[in-house]
């Protein structure tokens, strides 16, 4: 198997935020695609956060000046969820603080310049 432009992100987020604490973990494998792709192998025990994970995932691209709409698959293959403390906020914040901080996707499939064209920042 090729692995150029494949790269597989990990993160683990623990806060005090508002008075509550939030802890929640998620692992992506993220890959160039002809169009945004967000899919999910992730086992759930009770409460779903895979929408909080979608918004971080979206959120964090923008942030680092990503165009997800010229094409690019992200697949959530593990979440790490703790009873008490995970939420919707903690897997929003896990997503977005892990795709924020791999500067690296910005070099995904970079022999494919017409799909990834950034600025160095």
């Amino acid at each position: 198997m090729d692995n150029r432009g494949v790269i597989t992100i990990s993160y683990f987020y623990n806060n005090n935020f508002g008075g509550r604490f939030q802890s929640a973990g998620v692992t992506f494998f993220i890959q160039p695609a002809e169009e945004f792709v967000f899919t999910s192998k992730a086992e759930w025990e009770e409460d779903d956060f895979e929408s909080a994970i979608l918004q971080g995932v979206k959120d964090g691209f923008s942030d680092i000046g990503l165009d997800i709409t010229q094409g690019i698959s992200v697949e959530l293959t593990k979440v790490e969820i703790h009873k008490v403390d995970s939420s919707w906020k903690s897997f929003y914040m896990a997503s977005r603080i892990a795709i924020r901080t791999r500067k690296d996707i910005r070099e995904l499939h970079r022999e494919i310049p017409s799909k990834w064209e950034f600025e160095n920042k």
